[in-house]
């Protein structure tokens, strides 16, 4: 059964993607022409913007000075680090040497050498040299868990300023605006050297694929689907097509 719907059919582009500055500024230069073909990634429009500029000069000074300022901190924690370990060690070797007196003294004093207050004078340096190294290892224990919060400390910092920086240059980026897909550049919706604010619609990009949209009675949309085959005809060309999709207007 052939069903004629008479209606008014116009081609379209299959979909129209809006291009859009995501920043304000001036719309410096535009690169491209309506009707110009364009593939992803093709700069569409340049917009300029002194405040955007100052802030990445601003925000790259900040990341080199915290960087310079990072590796000052970490090379006066590394030496900081390195006396606990000295101090450490050092202790270490004093509490060994005084084990090694005061055992040969107890030996002298075993074979009758060397008297009992001499043996107490050595028990009494070791002992010392033993709170000693108890002291600096406690020292070294505590200088680790404070040079690793030091460490993660300066290392925020630098983030941070890094992170400030790499935003600051993704806004002058995208100054440029780009086409997000390959197509078909739509009318330019301002001029150059006018004020663009984010957001602001500049062109569209539409798909080399075309569609067709047919304006129909309501009284004949029943008789038509979503799905159904359909031939469109008109007195310049004829072809078949299938509906993808149906509005209320």
């Amino acid at each position: 059964v052939t069903l004629t719907v008479p209606g008014r059919a116009r081609l379209v582009p299959k979909t129209t993607l809006v291009l859009a500055s995501q920043e304000g500024g001036t719309l410096q230069r535009l690169h491209r022409r309506p009707g110009e073909a364009v593939i992803a990634g093709d700069v569409i429009a340049s917009i300029s913007s002194p405040t955007l500029l100052a802030e990445l000069a601003r925000a790259k000074r900040e990341r080199d000075t915290a960087l310079a300022e990072y590796e000052t901190r970490i090379a006066q924690i590394v030496a900081d680090d390195g006396k606990a370990r000295i101090e450490h060690s050092r202790a270490l070797h004093a509490e060994r040497v005084a084990d090694i007196q005061y055992r040969a003294e107890q030996s002298l004093f075993e074979r009758g050498v060397s008297g009992e207050i001499a043996v107490q004078k050595a028990r009494a340096e070791f002992e010392q040299k033993v709170a000693e190294r108890e002291f600096a290892a406690a020292q070294l224990a505590e200088r680790t868990k404070v040079s690793a919060a030091e460490r993660m400390a300066a290392l925020r910092k630098r983030e941070i300023a890094e992170a400030a920086a790499t935003d600051a240059a993704a806004k002058v980026d995208a100054l440029a605006v780009r086409a997000p897909v390959a197509g078909v550049l739509g009318a330019i919706k301002l001029k150059e050297g006018s004020g663009v604010t984010a957001g602001a619609e500049i062109t569209t990009v539409n798909s080399p694929e075309l569609a067709i949209e047919i304006d129909v009675a309501e009284a004949a949309v029943v008789d038509v689907a979503v799905g159904q085959a359909v031939r469109v005809s008109s007195r310049s060309f004829a072809v078949n097509a299938r509906i993808v999709s149906m509005d209320a207007v």
